[in-house]
């Protein structure tokens, strides 16, 4: 391996790495805070409620990276279709097709929960009430 691939392997890494620690600072999340907020998740999930909402906290989290991974992943795919050659080309062709309509599948379905929220006022306060057993 020449100093120049290693180079370039360390750039993609790099702007990779770098790409998904902004989406996480741009998200609002630090490492500091995500560690607080794991120190106090003891005090904060005391009932089935608080479990089922931290839940779907993190999968609303979970589904924000996996989009922003697919986005760089679209770009990192571009860059290589530039550089390809041949049957590599028709390759991240066919993979780049494929990542925009994952991305437009993920973004119309978020949508369309979105829309359905909104318009049947489906929001926080109308959660339905969870039952509980007092022992």
């Amino acid at each position: 391996m020449s100093m120049q691939q290693i180079i370039r392997m360390i750039s993609r890494w790099g702007s990779i790495v770098g790409g998904t620690l902004g989406v996480f600072l741009g998200y609002g999340i630090s490492v500091a805070h995500a560690a607080e907020d794991v120190a106090s998740l003891p005090e904060r999930i005391r009932t089935f409620p608080d479990l089922v909402s931290f839940s779907l906290n993190v999968i609303n989290d979970i589904i924000v990276v996996i989009l922003a991974l697919g986005v760089m992943w679209v770009v990192y795919l571009a860059f290589v279709l530039i550089k390809a050659e041949g049957e590599k080309k028709d390759e991240a062709r066919n993979s780049i097709l494929y990542g925009l309509v994952g991305i437009f599948v993920m973004v119309s379905v978020w949508g369309l929960v979105n829309i359905l929220v909104n318009t049947f006022n489906l929001d926080d306060s109308t959660r339905p009430v969870v039952p509980t057993l007092s022992v």
